[in-house]
């Protein structure tokens, strides 16, 4: 922890990005865990609480946080800025085990794999068992006890989460927590082997039916009780039947199908924890529906309607530019932690809250980027430009200049997209200035922009990518000048 806080401390002296101290919290203090998350148990929820409230001081600077942890931790495409969850991460070191366990050989294994009562293996991971009813005794002070509870957790499907027949059919019989016997799971050894694994072993294809018992015994050639089928029949879930029955009779024919499971997403894959923390940190964590709801009031927009044009608009933005500073900025615009001068005249920072440019409306977050008339004017100038040298025809909108929002050939979209940043980020810049923001003092910025983007592709080798990007601003300097 100490070393944690002196290599954090060193970096909080330089004026950094959100995104730059991110970036820092990854390499220099969570890399520093990973081992031990790793190779060790869990540490108590107190110490990970603690190592997060270090971070999350260093990401704002030791002030008060202005976006939700839980937003900070969902990834980029959800509307988050992808700061490690450590509670996930430690859960994603644990389950790559998993992975270990299944593919390496070793004199380890025997430690462990002895007390699971099912030679193959595979199948006991896909058993969807819940930890409780787990059939083993575990060390409760080995890093295994939470190696199996996570995976136990992460891979068990409640009976409401099935609810489609070919996840049905191909559900595990044994050892799995929504069909049990006297309220145990149950694992039959002798039946295992004759290849009775899933419910659709247990159907009829051809009468659309379970098997009768005399039925079952002569296809599987075994010797059985009829209250053990019985019993093994009603332990399938009501909800199950009621489904498998209204597949039937709707005639429709069964094909085998394949039920997906955590299992195939990370065996044999050499990177199984990077995996596992993408598939399941969003589901942890938390996504800016509020964001979503006051720009969607400010700009009165029926097209975020649905959550994936919020997303989309907010994803083109950020990769539309390599800068950490401007995607930094263009997060906090889309979290609309701006300081306007109607926030800093809340907070007691500001005299007025009275725009400085108009002086005679209230400069909230829409009034500095589209409703003060030095900006409507900037705005028509900047498209009036583009329009002339492109040879098109946008119209400048509320929803096109505040969300990146318009209709154009997508061939422009990045383009515009960019251009539309470094305009409200300059005028963010230049928002305690009366000095009158130009075209050509955009253009200076975007040149400014586009040379540190050149040299980034040409030391990753893709300046040609650089050049298609850049082709239409290229034509629009040449025709400036």
């Amino acid at each position: 922890m100490e070393k944690i806080r002196l290599s954090l401390n060193i970096w909080s002296q330089r004026n950094l990005s959100l995104f730059g101290r991110l970036e820092i919290v990854r390499t220099l203090a969570i890399s520093r865990l990973i081992y031990l998350l790793s190779n060790l148990p869990s540490p108590s929820n107190d110490f990970l609480e603690e190592v997060e409230k270090v971070l999350l001081n260093f990401v704002w600077k030791q002030s008060t946080s202005k976006i939700r942890k839980s937003v900070l931790k969902s990834k980029k495409d959800m509307g988050g800025a992808d700061m490690t969850d450590l509670k996930v991460k430690d859960m994603s070191l644990k389950i790559a085990w998993i992975n270990r366990l299944m593919s390496l050989k070793g004199c380890w294994k025997e430690v462990i794999v002895k007390d699971i009562p099912i030679d193959d293996h595979e199948y006991f991971f896909r058993c969807n068992i819940a930890y409780k009813d787990l059939p083993m005794e575990i060390n409760n002070n080995s890093i295994w006890t939470d190696i199996f509870k996570y995976w136990c957790k992460h891979s068990f499907r409640t009976i409401e989460y099935t609810d489609n027949f070919q996840d049905i059919m191909n559900s595990n019989i044994w050892l799995n927590s929504n069909m049990k016997i006297g309220n145990k799971v149950v694992f039959w050894k002798t039946w295992f082997e004759k290849k009775i694994k899933h419910i659709k072993d247990l159907f009829n294809n051809k009468t659309n039916s379970f098997y009768s018992f005399n039925d079952f015994i002569d296809k599987y050639d075994i010797k059985g009780n009829i209250l053990n089928y019985i019993s093994l029949l009603s332990s399938i879930p009501a909800k199950w039947k009621t489904i498998i029955k209204q597949h039937c009779n709707d005639n429709v024919p069964y094909e085998p199908g394949y039920r997906d499971n955590m299992l195939d997403t990370i065996i044999n894959c050499n990177k199984s924890s990077g995996i596992i923390y993408k598939l399941v940190v969003n589901d942890h964590n938390d996504q800016p529906y509020d964001r979503f709801v006051k720009w969607s009031s400010d700009i009165d927009m029926t097209v975020f309607d649905t959550d994936l044009d919020w997303y989309q608009h907010i994803n083109e933005w950020y990769w539309c530019t390599k800068s950490v500073e401007l995607r930094s900025f263009i997060y906090k615009y889309n979290m609309r932690f701006i300081a306007t001068r109607k926030y800093l005249h809340k907070i007691g920072k500001s005299n007025t809250a009275l725009c400085l440019k108009c002086n005679s409306e209230v400069e909230d977050i829409v009034h500095m980027f589209w409703g003060c008339n030095t900006m409507k004017k900037l705005w028509n100038n900047i498209v009036i430009w583009i329009n002339n040298i492109l040879k098109i025809n946008i119209a400048v909108t509320r929803e096109a200049t505040l969300m990146n929002i318009f209709e154009i050939d997508i061939t422009y979209e990045p383009l515009f997209s960019f251009v539309f940043l470094v305009v409200i980020k300059t005028v963010y810049n230049n928002k305690e200035s009366n000095h009158q923001i130009t075209t050509q003092g955009i253009i200076n910025v975007l040149k400014k922009y586009e040379l540190i983007e050149r040299k980034i592709a040409i030391k990753n080798k893709k300046v040609q990518n650089h050049f298609n990007k850049w082709l239409g601003l290229f034509t629009l300097w040449n025709q400036n000048m």
